[in-house]
């Protein structure tokens, strides 16, 4: 494959769409309203286990790809040194919200499976990607540009 840079997937889905790029490893809020329409066919996801908003959709890793598992996550981060107080009232409203059934609807329809975690969980999550992908970049060779 050839890497063809663009400033987001919108423009780039609008590409794929038509037919000048033959494959995109998209995002599933870009992707999905095209797959369910029939303008785009979906060949597998890039996580570890099948989305919900395309359960029939194989992982890369079903599809030959052993142990192949990548998300996009989003995380809600705070200053350093937030007092211990604030940070657990912040989580526990931000996983209440998170966790509301329209707030899940909404996501799922969207090709997003909320999650919700503590702090440390949040935290080791961060340093296992960091660990994760320095090691990518550094057996690619890329470099900052």
């Amino acid at each position: 494959m050839t890497h063809v840079p663009y400033k987001g997937a919108a423009p780039a889905t609008v590409e794929l769409v038509g037919g000048h790029v033959p494959i995109m490893f998209n995002n599933m809020l870009s992707a999905v309203p095209h797959i369910k329409a029939g303008r785009l066919r979906a060949l597998a996801v890039t996580t570890g286990k099948r989305s919900s908003a395309l359960p029939d959709i194989p992982t890369i890793a079903e599809s030959g790809v052993e142990g192949y598992d990548v998300s996009g996550w989003y995380g809600v981060l705070g200053p350093a040194g937030l007092p211990t107080g604030v940070l657990g009232r912040l989580n526990g409203a931000i996983n209440r919200a998170v966790q509301q059934p329209d707030v899940v609807k909404q996501l799922a329809a969207e090709g997003i499976d909320a999650v919700s975690s503590s702090p440390d969980e949040f935290a080791a999550r961060i340093r296992k990607e960091i660990t994760k992908w320095a090691a990518v970049v550094k057996t690619s060779g890329a470099t900052a540009n």
